[in-house]
């Protein structure tokens, strides 16, 4: 987990998007990504998707092609870290098996994600809580306690 300078979507966004990415988001947060100068595109195709993750989201995004894997979406989602369900961690870059808790993310969405991907194609998710963040690559695997 690491803790951003600033709490909210907009703090990591800052990081993320330029000219040259396109992103999903609500209409709140969509003129904020404008201003960035992002391009305003369709879940389907957007590189960086701000949404709730909701259990019919991962079917939805964009995984790359067989080409450039790496062009598969990155997903950032808010959560409540340290409540709610416990989830346990394991995959490259995690010495061992990790739990963390996360909270405002039904458990249908980690089903639906593990059925989405299919390595090397697939997205990426940041999970974030305020000015926490939690990264959650694709070769991550995630089983619910």
């Amino acid at each position: 987990m690491q803790t951003l300078a600033e709490a909210g979507p907009l703090a990591i966004a800052q990081a993320l998007i330029d000219r040259e990415c396109s992103f999903y988001a609500d209409q709140l947060l969509e003129p904020r990504l404008l201003a960035l100068g992002g391009l305003a595109a369709p879940l389907e195709s957007a590189e960086f998707v701000f949404a709730e993750a909701t259990p019919e989201l991962p079917a939805r995004l964009f995984p790359g092609d067989p080409a450039y894997p790496d062009r598969g979406a990155t997903l950032i989602a808010p959560a409540r870290i340290g409540q709610g369900a416990s989830l346990r961690l394991s995959g490259p870059g995690i010495k061992g098996k990790r739990t963390v808790a996360l909270g405002g993310i039904p458990a249908a969405f980690w089903s639906a994600r593990a059925r989405a991907l299919h390595y090397p194609l697939g997205f990426d998710m940041f999970v974030l809580d305020g000015a926490r963040l939690i990264g959650l690559p694709r070769t991550t695997e995630i089983e619910v306690l």
